[in-house]
């Protein structure tokens, strides 16, 4: 099995395979030019900096909630509901209410973008 590690002493992202000896282990490079011991190598990477973009459009239902709409939706006059289609790879979204405390259920939809990252430590 192969894996990622930092080098200690030179921060450098190495691709490493696990070699165990009879009482040691010891990692080496794929092409077994470089070798290392388990203490000049941290395994515990930071994840990738990712980001998705969700793009949409906002809409407040008769009950005060906000939703997010992967298309421009239509406004049901029978319900209390805006009809669209679902944000991709998800339904619809439910975003916190306070978010645009203007846009009520007369207002028509604003489109938006949401951008999704993981949180710096």
């Amino acid at each position: 099995m192969t894996m990622k590690a930092k080098v200690k002493n030179s921060g450098e992202i190495v691709e490493v395979k696990e070699w165990r000896g009879a009482s040691d282990v010891v990692y080496s490079t794929l092409d077994m030019n470089t070798f290392y011991q388990a203490s000049d190598l941290d395994f515990h990477l930071d994840p990738p900096q990712h980001e998705a973009t969700i793009s949409g459009w906002v809409c407040r239902d008769k009950d005060g909630e906000l939703i997010v709409l992967g298309s421009y939706p239509e406004r049901d006059r029978d319900s209390s509901w805006w009809l669209g289609n679902a944000v991709e790879g998800s339904g619809f979204l439910i975003i916190d209410s306070d978010l645009f405390p203007s846009l009520t259920w007369q207002h028509e939809p604003i489109e938006v973008e949401i951008t999704i990252k993981p949180k710096k430590r």
